[in-house]
């Protein structure tokens, strides 16, 4: 069989979402910290989704929602890059949030505060959605 990947965890460690070749020899990383990044996409992902599903009951046509969804998608993320208030927590900061936690950079509880607001607005926005959606006479 033939082995893709020579390197073998005594020697190194691949992160693929950073593409960081990190060696333990110089500085072990704990596998508490390395879990955080299975989080990371399927809570950006589900508020996207949540995003396309409200535009999708507020618009009359899949393109207006789509175009729609994508422009939130470039202002939540343009929206992460600033570091006052409630910006600060907006979900287009979560996946840097990880990846700061994970280098030590930032601290537990403001990926916690950027996990609730994302779970929030999410929430808010299927809420919204599935009200609209049983408004409907199917």
């Amino acid at each position: 069989m033939y082995n893709a990947f020579p390197l073998h965890p005594p020697d190194a460690l691949v992160l693929t979402v950073t593409g960081i070749v990190m060696d333990f020899n110089s500085e072990p990383i704990l596998a508490s910290k390395l879990t955080l990044n299975v989080w990371e996409s399927p809570l950006y992902v589900l508020f996207i989704f949540a995003v396309s599903m409200f535009f999708s009951q507020y618009t009359k046509n899949y393109a207006a929602a789509s175009i729609l969804t994508f422009i939130v998608y470039i202002v939540f993320s343009i929206f992460g890059g600033f570091e006052k208030g409630i910006l600060e927590y907006f979900p287009g900061r979560i996946t840097s949030r990880f990846t700061e936690l994970m280098f030590g950079i930032s601290d537990t509880p403001t990926l916690i505060w950027t996990i609730v607001v994302t779970l929030f607005v999410t929430a808010l926005l299927f809420f919204f959605s599935i009200r609209k959606f049983n408004k409907y006479d199917l």
